[in-house]
């Protein structure tokens, strides 16, 4: 047992596992026939990223729909990260989806790793918590394992005083999802700050002009138009999977979704206001995590495959503080309901004619969420805990 348990708690070996998880997926969702009458496959979120390039360098329109191309959605991320697909473009659909996948699994794996204040034995099981979700989001081909490692990238990098390194993360995450911008909130809780904002401006024009280097400006001027218009009308009455759609079921009733994410965001902010401890690892520790939550939980677009997010957020929350068991038993909720309630685990019955129309899977994370937000305006200091059993 002892020696099972080595293995369990070895870098390297979670390392392995983790690309086998990426190579696996790949192949689980690239050698099924394509689907609805053979357009389509099972890996449309790559194939629309690897298509964005294309079109780019094409001169063609990268926000309206190309169903002859394999992909039923549409692409809605910045020019800039059309340029970072790049790398993957031109490369056959397997090696370029599994290129694809490794990239958003083993940077959240390093992410994870690097994280300053907690120590191994944690962060080791922190990977293990996390992969149920991850097989999910890699199923899904989505980026929403980079935007989570972004975030924990930018984090150490604060801590770490490397304001250049930090920005850009939070600058390469904006261009792929722009709620990231959010994280810039941070600055406040270190010095630095006119390089903070400096480094922005600067990096900002950097990731907005990079598309020049490779097309025309009348063609950049006219993607970046178009993407704004999509944007401009993508603020749908649909309510996700989240803390509103939560609050409809509960109450029977169509609560206006601006009131609730309005409160949300709020609440979630106002603990900076609260108390002067900015100076905490505890406390800025905490922030990231209550921001890895609200992101998702506060988002009417979020769904199965975003809570990849979420979930960084609740292990960062529970490993970084000494044990409870209220906590442990909020982190096995978030484990059953907010993971595995998505698997096979689970009857399909009760998948889908339960789980799905209660939104189990927000309610753990949104529990999470309110246990920080009491957390920190209990103005609780730490420590960040030290290692133990779990």
């Amino acid at each position: 047992m002892q020696k099972i348990k080595n293995w369990a708690l070895n870098y390297h070996f979670i390392f392995y596992i983790f690309v086998l998880l990426a190579v696996g997926v790949s192949l689980q969702r690239y050698l099924p026939a394509p689907t609805f009458e053979g357009r389509f496959t099972f890996y449309n979120n790559f194939i629309l990223f690897k298509s964005s390039i294309l079109h780019l360098l094409d001169g063609k329109d990268m926000y309206v729909a190309y169903e002859n191309e394999g992909a039923w959605d549409l692409y809605k991320y910045s020019p800039t990260f059309a340029v970072f697909m790049l790398p993957y473009a031109y490369l056959p659909a397997l090696p370029g989806l599994i290129l694809w996948n490794l990239t958003n699994i083993l940077l959240l794996y390093f992410a994870i790793k690097w994280l300053p204040y907690i120590d191994d034995k944690s962060k080791k099981i922190m990977l293990w918590f996390i992969v149920p979700e991850l097989l999910l989001s890699a199923q899904s081909s989505q980026s929403n394992g980079i935007i989570a490692a972004l975030f924990l990238l930018a984090y150490s990098a604060f801590e770490k005083n490397k304001i250049v390194s930090a920005v850009l993360c939070i600058g390469i995450a904006t261009c792929i999802k722009p709620y990231a911008a959010i994280l810039g909130f941070m600055f406040l809780f270190y010095p630095g700050k006119l390089r903070f904002v400096l480094s922005s401006i600067t990096i900002a024009l950097i990731l907005l002009a990079l598309p020049l280097a490779i097309t025309s400006f009348a063609n950049v001027q006219s993607q970046y138009k178009s993407w704004f218009n999509m944007m401009s009308m993508d603020f749908s009455n649909s309510t996700g999977l989240s803390v509103m759609a939560l609050v409809n079921d509960i109450t029977g009733s169509s609560i206006n979704k601006n009131i609730i994410m309005a409160l949300g965001t709020l609440i979630t902010f106002s603990t900076v206001f609260f108390y002067r401890i900015h100076n905490a690892p505890y406390f800025r520790v905490s922030f990231v995590a209550l921001l890895l939550l609200w992101v998702v939980i506060f988002n009417h677009k979020s769904e199965s495959p975003t809570f990849i997010i979420p979930i960084v957020g609740v292990a960062l929350w529970y490993f970084s503080r000494e044990y409870n068991p209220l906590n442990l038993t909020l982190l096995l909720l978030v484990l059953v309901f907010s993971q595995l309630s998505s698997s096979d685990i689970f009857p399909a019955y009760i998948r889908h004619e339960i789980f799905e129309k209660i939104h189990i899977k927000v309610i753990p994370c949104f529990l999470v969420w309110g246990a920080l937000i009491i957390s920190m305006y209990r103005k609780e200091t730490g420590p960040i805990r030290p290692e133990r059993k779990i």
